[in-house]
């Protein structure tokens, strides 16, 4: 190979790297926000601005949730659930993978056990609530605990038949409780 041929292929490679950064850039979540906001101001006729404004933040909040669902994926009570909050807490919204319904975090634990046992070393940390005589309510005194670390624990507990954490699904018209865990 001469020198004109080398120097021919290293401008090649150049503008193969120099594209692809320029691909990779154009094609990061702001810039699709951006696109959005445009896409939109294009398709409607002469609207005011408050309503394109209002429909650019609803597609801007769009594009951060999705960010945030596709950041933290968790196995919980068997199934694969993405956090749709920004903490893990009572309260925080998750969604199943699986059916796509939206739960609530409710920050207590189901817990089944084989025979009777004492829960002594337990009751500094938990509130326990007898559900029937082989399954309790375990509710954190600290409020600020971090629920998937306690999870994780309970689920290594030997004495545990199971563990659930306590998701709330809510109906999609009336309100009322349509699935907990």
């Amino acid at each position: 190979m001469n020198l004109k041929s080398k120097i021919n292929l290293h401008i090649k490679m150049l503008s193969i790297l120099v594209t692809s950064v320029a691909v990779i850039a154009c094609s990061s979540e702001n810039e699709k926000a951006v696109v959005m906001k445009e896409i939109v101001g294009e398709g409607e006729s002469n609207n005011s601005d408050k309503a394109k404004d209002i429909t650019y933040e609803n597609k801007v909040e769009s594009v951060i949730g999705s960010k945030n669902e596709q950041s933290a994926s968790l196995d919980i009570n068997g199934e694969k659930y993405k956090l749709l909050s920004h903490d893990f807490k009572a309260g925080s919204k998750v969604r199943n993978v699986l059916t796509n319904e939206i739960g609530t975090v409710m920050g207590s634990f189901y817990v089944s056990i084989e025979k009777k046992m004492e829960f002594n070393k337990l009751n500094t940390r938990f509130k326990i609530k007898p559900l029937s005589n082989d399954t309790f309510e375990f509710i954190p005194l600290d409020r600020k605990a971090h629920l998937l670390e306690i999870y994780r624990e309970l689920k290594l507990t030997p004495e545990f038949l199971h563990v659930e954490m306590n998701i709330m699904f809510l109906g999609s018209h009336d309100g009322d409780a349509k699935k907990q865990f």
